[in-house]
Order: C-alpha cells, then structure tokens, then sequence
C-alpha cells in the first residue's frame, strides 16, 4: 500500500526524498478530493482530474527537466516529466481508493482520541491540599515533594471561593450600578 508508513522508510529506516514527495502527492490529493466535494460541488473528481492537478502542483514544486536535459547533464538527481508523472498517477489513484466522505470528522475524531490519551492526571489531590493549609508554597512543596509551581496549581484548583459583600458588580460604572439592587437589598427582599 503507498500511504503505510512502513513503506516510507529504506533498509537504514531514514526517509527518502522520493518518501517525501510521495508523501507530499497523497497529502495534496487528499486535500483537492476534500476541498472539490466539501466546498465545491460535492461530486467526486476522476482519478484524471486529481492525477493533472498534482501533476502541475508538483511540477511547481519539484522543477523538472526534460529526459534530454537529464541525459546531457551528465549528473543525477533530477527530476524528469515523466517521473513527476508517475508520482502524480500513483498518488491520485490511492487519495481517490482511500479518501472518505467523512474525512473530516474521522480526523476529528482521531485528534480528540489523541488529546484524550494525551493528558495526565494531576498528581495531588484535595486531601494533599489539606494537609498543607497555611504553610507557605515553598514548605507545602517540601513538604509534598513537589515543585512550588505544582503547589500553586493545587492551591488555584482547590481555593475557596471568595464570600461576596458589598456590591455585587463593584466593577461596573456608576449609571449601571444604580440599576442593580446591592447585596443586602436581595437578600432582604421577600
């Protein structure tokens, strides 16, 4: 299969150039099926039509020499039509074999899976947030074996809250203040 990664790497598991650009063709392809039946028209392009859209995209790219230039030059390493071609053909053929309606959401998904994994679980917990009350964030840290920054974190998620009294909305400009009744109105209000 062209788009398993196994097949990117040579013998000394490095990836090639040829690994990029074929890497690079099915990206594109994938990304003009995408963009033609999501934004476009909603119809699936033919393999031709992917097939000559990467070949300009990678000849814009990859500035290929005729077979002529290539052969006269008497070096390697360049990048002929017809090889830009057949990375063209075989990118097209497998973004238009592989490529799902719902490719966005199965990305989606895939990304909301990886960040789910991803994530640690804190390593305090509300009792660590006891024992340590009053003590400085330093002497908490020692005490926990922690980083203070870790003991900052702790303290944030566990604070309690703030009693309010006074005004409610003590931020707010005066005009506006007079239209909310204070703290004391609401609570004594039957």
């Amino acid at each position: 299969m062209l788009g398993d990664d196994r097949r990117f790497k040579n013998s000394k598991n490095r990836i090639t150039n040829a690994d990029r650009i074929n890497r690079y063709a099915i990206k594109s392809a994938l990304d003009y099926l995408n963009r033609s039946y999501h934004y476009e028209n909603e119809k699936m392009p033919s393999v031709d039509d992917v097939t000559s859209h990467l070949f300009s995209l990678l000849c814009d790219r990859l500035k290929p020499v005729s077979d002529y230039e290539a052969a006269t030059s008497g070096g390697k390493g360049y990048m002929t039509y017809p090889m830009v071609e057949r990375y063209a053909e075989r990118a097209a053929v497998f973004a238009v074999d592989t490529w799902q309606p719902d490719y966005f959401e199965i990305q989606a998904r895939k990304g909301a899976k990886g960040g789910r994994r991803s994530k640690r679980t804190p390593e305090y917990t509300y009792q660590d947030f006891l024992s340590v009350d009053g003590l400085s964030h330093a002497e908490a840290a020692a005490m926990l074996n922690r980083s203070v920054s870790s003991v900052r974190r702790m303290r944030d998620k566990f604070k309690k809250p703030e009693p309010v009294t006074g005004d409610y909305l003590p931020d707010m400009p005066k005009r506006i203040m007079e239209d909310y009744p204070s703290v004391e109105e609401l609570l004594n209000y039957p």
